[in-house]
């Protein structure tokens, strides 16, 4: 049975069954980063990526040594970091109660400024207290 699915205003997904009927629902909060001022709503945005070609040798190296590699992807990454600056959002589209109030973040949300920061941080406090060791 093949399921299919489409977006309504680019944050809410109806999830069918093959027969169209709606099987689940979805919607994704996304923050209006591009409101926030730096040295006001954030301080810091770095985040350390790997290169591509970093990538590229570790690949060849497991491969020319026969080594397993094991891929893990944090699919909700953004919305695992943990918030340092006091960060207010208005209410979503579709969800406004038209009273007026704002939500207090707590987490990281997408489209923030500081979301990946916040979710580097989080993930080297992890890795760390697991007894990994950061290279320069």
């Amino acid at each position: 049975m093949a399921k299919t699915s489409y977006k309504i205003n680019g944050f809410f997904t109806v999830k069918k069954d093959a027969d169209g009927n709606a099987v689940r629902y979805r919607a994704r909060l996304i923050a209006k980063g591009y409101l926030q001022r730096f040295g006001i709503d954030y301080k810091e945005t770095f985040s350390p990526v790997v290169r591509h070609s970093t990538l590229i040798m570790c690949f060849a190296m497991a491969a020319n040594l026969r080594l397993k590699v094991d891929h893990l992807d944090v699919s909700t990454a953004f919305l695992n970091g943990s918030l340092t600056e006091d960060i207010y959002m208005s209410q979503p589209d579709g969800f406004d109660t038209g009273d007026g109030k704002v939500y207090k973040l707590h987490k990281a949300v997408y489209c923030l400024q500081q979301a990946s920061r916040c979710w580097y941080l989080k993930v080297t406090d992890v890795l760390k207290a697991s007894g990994f060791t950061q290279s320069a």
